[in-house]
């Protein structure tokens, strides 16, 4: 059965981006390993924003890179949903057995640690400094929902990285700006978090309604009918977030959402050129509690 009555729309998150063909391209791709052709690709959206950013040159796709997307696919096929790791002493047998050690895995996020915080700090400045970038990026978003609303759809959103707090303050301008109350009686069916920094005190300390600690009804976001969020063991851009203290338990006392989710520490595949990058968007892609949930969400009436 192949659903007609949903769109999804994709949230990249930061630092530089191939060109937004290749990328919706590849997203589109590890998606669909998932859930198979439940939908087709013509509802799958991407709100692509790097290009709102003065300096961004999308970059060049290299045939490592090429290689590290098919290796990834192929990974998926083999192993199915047979990679979610489980909790407690259940994380070091799973590694274990896929012959990866946790040692590797840390190591790798060590190594990529200062590239990929410098790209992200220097995001996030940019963010915080121009009002007129931080809006013109979350119109991106904005836009895409809007259009699917007017065309009746029901909107689930794939956030990953920066991309997933630029999501929440787009949600949140569309539940509380008057300029938006003509939807104010409207919600995404799902709200999906990969690799999300919006456990993290900093981060929430710079969205848009950081200034409402003291009012809870305007805090939150009131548009997401549920939220699954995913983190992956040596992501450091995860690391230190608590979601369930800073929105699910909240959020869920509000009756503000009807269902979230939290899974830690998930093993990410993806490889290039030898080295384990445990935040890389596409790893999340092809997580298999993430395909099922997206799948329920898809097929649901």
């Amino acid at each position: 059965m192949k659903c007609s009555d949903k769109e999804i729309i994709l949230v990249h998150g930061l630092a530089r981006k191939l060109p937004r063909e290749s990328l919706q391209k590849f997203w589109i791709d590890m998606l669909l390993a998932g859930v198979g052709d439940i939908i087709s690709p013509d509802a799958i959206h991407m709100a692509y924003w790097s290009d709102c950013l003065p300096s961004h040159v999308p970059s060049n796709i290299r045939p490592s890179h090429r290689q590290a997307v098919q290796d990834l696919l192929d990974y998926r096929q083999k192993h199915q949903a047979d990679f979610h790791v489980g909790t407690g002493d259940k994380i070091a047998a799973f590694f274990a057995e896929k012959g990866v050690e946790l040692v590797d895995i840390l190591s790798s996020a060590l190594t990529l640690k200062d590239n990929l915080l410098k790209a992200y700090f220097k995001e996030i400045r940019i963010y915080i400094d121009s009002l007129y970038l931080s809006r013109k990026i979350r119109q991106c978003v904005i836009s895409k929902i809007e259009n699917a609303w007017q065309r009746g759809k029901k909107v689930i959103l794939i956030c990953h990285s920066m991309g997933s707090f630029v999501a929440y303050d787009a949600l949140w301008q569309l539940s509380h700006h008057h300029e938006y109350r003509h939807h104010w009686h409207k919600k995404v069916e799902a709200f999906f978090t990969l690799g999300s920094p919006l456990g993290n005190s900093g981060i929430q300390d710079i969205l848009l309604s950081s200034g409402y600690h003291d009012e809870r009804e305007i805090f939150y976001p009131n548009n997401i009918n549920a939220w699954y969020n995913f983190a992956c063991l040596g992501d450091v851009v995860t690391h230190g977030a608590d979601m369930n203290e800073a929105y699910l338990e909240p959020m869920k006392k509000m009756k503000l959402l009807q269902d979230f989710r939290n899974y830690q520490n998930l093993y990410n595949p993806y490889t290039c050129s030898g080295h384990l990058n445990p935040h890389k968007s596409y790893g999340y892609l092809v997580q298999p509690k993430f395909s099922k949930w997206l799948s329920k969400i898809l097929l649901r009436n």
